[in-house]
């Protein structure tokens, strides 16, 4: 059997052809050579058993006798056959949900290979979303309290999609049971509680808050500790009342681990239910004497849902501005900043204001960042100001959060004050805050923009920094993309020109783009020119990048011969991504590419520098021939498209291409016969959906025009194709198609006769195999076609 064939290839065609087939007679056969394919060592013809079992699996007819076999896979010695069919049986999905099926998976649970049993898992997780039988759920419940951690855990992980139905008081318990146990390892813990927030999400019960509850009873802190947090987590699947007092309770604890995360828990059930005990038991934590208390206390008000008494939660957190631990004082802000818009209000902005000059630079940095998520209030003068003043910090997070808030400002931001304030940043700061400085310059300059501006950055191109350079450069680029007008000057074009021979990569590469950008608008000199075509060749790949894309988006008029030279030159580079911004440089060029060079090089270029050129490449190759190929078409060109014809990968991207250039060029009267008959060879063998828009006379045209008669062969085969008939009366040719008749005058009376014997003997050859498509689908077009037209 072809499954048993040494040979990999044999048997992955085996499972392709298996997969599609289902004969009763033979199927627990196929299904038992299939199995033993998915242990197969060759990763291909693993695959290949796999989806040939499983597209069997998903056909009526065989589904039962595929379940039956996969089974029974569940116990074979081959630790990737059992693998493989639990994998199979998870892709099935709701076709394998049967009791027999659940029962052999919970037992492969306890599989002595650690892959298969956590597949296993998985694919009872699954299978049990909707009710489970009693019977599985009983004994997961024993693989809970498995010796082996593996087991467990497993377990946990089929459960955690466990609807309501199967949510039994006794899983409650043994989860909250691992919970409780101190024992236990920290990743059980965590999975039980994932189980338990699940459940708790896909359930109404109540049983899982009362458990939980009553477990709080327990003395030991870590036990506690991990009781509270899960239950801030329920709190953000569903808040209920229920689940307030014991944490207000916790909030009394002795200790301070457990007064903070019984803060935090409150934080997230506040969010969805904002009680005003709640809100009130947090705002008196506020003055506990532990500071980590206090903090986590700040926080979670600050994460109390909008609708809540906002007014009280301000005013309290705006007095423990006093407090004296800077950590606390810093929380607070950080507090005021998370209520976004709600805290806007005139005393929250200045106490901000006010933080922008506390000694501490945590502080300052978290009141800047605090401003920023206020809103629109923010963008007020004296907010602004502020801001201004910040620039000028010593620190260098302060700096580059007040950076980052002016960016968001935009032009909300744009006084003087501020330009000047990052003009100096840009002078004299780290090299880390000097990139947010440049897009906030960027942002803010729309309307305060001007040649003081501009000349202050384009100074920093002679800085020795190389950093600094880069970062000028990058910064004129994006102001070239947003506001073009302001630096489409001289002194800009002039210094991005010298940029252009820069020893920094980076430089090069944003001053090849920023030329690129002002070109489409001013004429570039010859000598800068010149320069961004020796980018061309730079050693940097990214430096040839953007100087292709320079020569795509510029203005054409400003291209010259050596730039189309240097364009092609590219298409042979090794890299993909150059050759395809060659390509699409190229397609811009209009009739100036239209070389003989260019289309030879395109031509080579089709073949790649190596085998491994992706598709992606191949792509953009054809494109610029097509592009091309509307303004004129060689024997090159057509045969280099021809000779990839046959490449499966590519095919349908030559098809394509071809397509364009025939239904779009007059020029293909100077072909010459070999082409001719290469691409009459290739109409004949070929699907020619792309050419349906072609006038039926298309190809009769061009043979009357040339008096070609390597024209006839390709007019009676695309005649046929089209699903044309001709009928020749004296020197008139009728053509009929879904159309109106078509009728050509010949006023060549050898002409006419040719077209006559043409068509007479593809009447007689018409079931020949030389005269049609080799491969079985587009020789049954054929046939039906002819049918049509006989």
């Amino acid at each position: 059997m072809a499954l048993r064939d040494e040979n990999a290839s044999i048997k992955i065609a085996a499972c392709r052809a298996l997969g599609n087939t289902c004969q009763k007679t033979t199927m627990d056969d196929i299904i038992k050579e299939l199995i033993a394919t998915i242990g197969d060592l060759n990763i291909d013809v693993s695959d290949g058993g796999y989806f040939a079992l499983l597209n069997l699996g998903k056909t009526e007819a065989c589904t039962n006798s595929v379940i039956k076999s996969l089974i029974g896979a569940l116990e074979n010695g081959n630790a990737e056959i059992r693998k493989g069919a639990c994998s199979i049986l998870k892709q099935m999905g709701k076709k394998v949900v049967t009791m027999e099926v659940s029962n052999r998976l919970v037992l492969v649970l306890w599989d002595t290979d650690p892959e298969v049993s956590h597949e296993a898992s998985y694919t009872l997780g699954s299978l049990i979303e909707e009710e489970a039988p009693i019977e599985v759920i009983n004994r997961l419940i024993i693989a809970l309290s498995d010796p082996n951690e593996d087991i467990r855990d497993n377990a946990c992980t089929a459960l955690k999609n466990v609807c309501e139905a199967t949510v039994t008081d006794k899983l409650i318990t043994v989860l909250v049971n691992i919970l409780v146990d101190e024992n236990e390892k920290i990743k059980i813990v965590n999975s039980a509680s994932e189980v338990l927030i699940q459940m708790y999400r896909n359930s109404t019960a109540n049983s899982i808050l009362s458990t939980l509850t009553t477990a709080l009873e327990n003395k030991k802190e870590s036990i506690r500790s991990i009781l509270y947090q899960v239950l801030g987590l329920l709190g953000t699947v569903r808040a209920v009342d229920e689940m307030i007092p014991p944490l207000l309770f916790a909030l009394q604890d002795e200790i301070p681990e457990i007064r903070s995360i019984a803060c935090q828990a409150l934080g997230k059930i506040g969010k969805n239910r904002p009680t005003n005990n709640l809100i009130n038991a947090l705002i008196n934590t506020l003055r506990n004497e532990n500071a980590e208390v206090r903090i986590s206390a700040c926080n979670a008000l600050g994460s109390i849902d909008e609708s809540a008494a906002t007014n009280d939660i301000i005013s309290a957190l705006l007095i423990v501005l006093e407090d004296e631990n800077t950590n606390v004082r810093s929380s607070v802000y950080e507090a005021l900043g998370n209520m976004g818009e709600k805290a806007a209000t005139n005393e929250v902005i200045e106490a901000l204001i006010i933080g922008l000059k506390a000694e501490n630079s945590d502080i300052r940095a978290t009141a800047v960042e605090a401003l920023g998520k206020l809103g629109e209030k923010t963008a007020d003068l004296k907010v602004v100001n502020a801001l201004a003043t910040a620039l000028r910090d010593e620190n260098d997070h302060v700096r580059w959060n007040t950076i980052n808030v002016l960016g968001e400002l935009g032009e909300k931001a744009a006084t003087y004050d501020v330009m000047n304030g990052l003009l100096n940043i840009v002078g004299n700061a780290r090299t880390y805050v000097l990139k947010n400085a440049f897009n906030a310059l960027s942002n803010t300059s729309k309307t305060l923009m001007n040649d003081t501006i501009i000349n202050k950055v384009v100074a920093e191109f002679q800085n020795g920094n190389n950093s600094v350079r880069r970062k000028a450069c990058q910064t004129i680029c994006m102001i070239s993309q947003i506001i073009p007008e302001k630096v489409t000057t001289d002194s800009v074009v002039n210094a991005m020109g010298i940029a252009l021979r820069d020893l920094d990569d980076d430089v090069r590469s944003y001053a090849c783009l920023t030329i690129g950008i002002l070109g489409k608008t001013y004429t570039i000199n010859e000598a800068i020119i010149s320069d961004l075509v020796a980018a061309l060749s730079d050693q940097n790949k990214n430096v040839r990048l953007s100087s292709c894309q320079a020569f795509e988006i510029m203005n054409k008029k400003l291209v010259t011969n050596d730039v189309i030279i240097g364009l092609e030159q590219l298409l042979q580079d090794p890299d993909d991504d150059i050759r395809e911004k060659a390509c699409r440089a190229l397609q811009q060029m209009g009739e100036k590419a239209a070389t003989n060079t260019v289309i030879s090089g395109l031509v080579n270029a089709l073949k790649g520098p190596g085998p491994d050129q992706s598709n992606f490449s191949f792509i953009f190759v054809c494109q610029a021939l097509e592009a091309i190929g509307k303004m004129t078409v060689t024997n090159d060109m057509i045969n280099g498209l021809l000779n990839e014809i046959e490449n499966y990968i590519h095919s349908n991207t030559v098809v394509s291409a071809l397509g364009e250039i025939l239904q779009s060029n007059s020029m293909l009267s100077d072909l010459d016969s070999s082409t001719i008959m290469k691409l009459s060879s290739y109409l004949s063998q070929h699907d020619l959906d792309n050419l349906k828009i072609l006038s039926p006379d298309y190809f009769i045209k061009l043979f009357l025009d040339t008096k070609n008669s390597t024209w006839l062969h390709a007019i009676t085969i695309f005649t046929l194709l089209q699903g044309s008939a001709i009928t020749i009366i004296e020197n008139t040719v009728f053509i009929y198609g879904n159309e109106e008749p078509i009728q050509l005058s010949v006023s060549n009376k050898k002409l006419c006769q040719q077209l006559i014997k043409a068509f007479a003997a593809q009447k007689n050859g018409l079931l020949s195999s030389s005269e049609l498509p080799q491969n079985d689908g587009s020789k049954r077009n054929v046939f039906s076609r002819a049918c049509q037209i006989l």
